[in-house]
C-alpha cells in the first residue's frame, strides 16, 4: 500500500525581496532639442534607450488639415545615436542611395 507524500509549503512571504529595477539613462531634453534643430509642426522629441548609452531619438510632428478630422502625426526625423558625457554623437547608418536603372 503506498501512502501519499506531505505536500511541501512553500514560503510565501509578504516581505520577498523584489529585484531593484536599474536607472536607465536618459538625454536631457535640451540637449535632444539642439540636436535634431528646426523641424516644422514639432509635436515632441523621444529618445529610447536601446543598449549601452546607445538611444533611437525620433521628431514627431503634428499636422492639422482643414479635410481631417484628426490630425496627422508622423516621425518626421528619426536618429541612432550615442551619448557620451553630455554629447550626442550620430551613427545613423545613410540609406545608399539608389541607382537609377533603365526603367526608372
Amino acid at each position: 500500500m503506498r501512502t501519499a507524500k506531505p505536500k511541501s509549503k512553500k514560503s510565501t512571504s509578504k516581505h520577498a525581496k523584489k529585484p531593484i529595477p536599474e536607472k536607465k539613462p536618459e538625454i536631457p531634453q535640451e540637449v535632444l532639442e539642439e540636436f535634431v534643430g528646426s523641424v516644422p509642426y514639432l509635436m515632441q522629441i523621444t529618445a529610447t534607450h536601446i543598449y549601452n548609452n546607445r538611444f533611437r531619438v525620433n521628431a514627431w510632428t503634428e499636422q492639422y488639415f482643414d479635410d481631417r478630422v484628426v490630425p496627422k502625426i508622423k516621425i518626421e526625423k528619426s536618429f541612432f545615436v550615442h551619448y557620451h558625457e553630455g554629447i550626442i554623437i550620430d551613427e545613423t547608418i545613410q540609406p545608399k542611395p539608389q541607382e537609377k536603372g533603365l526603367f526608372r
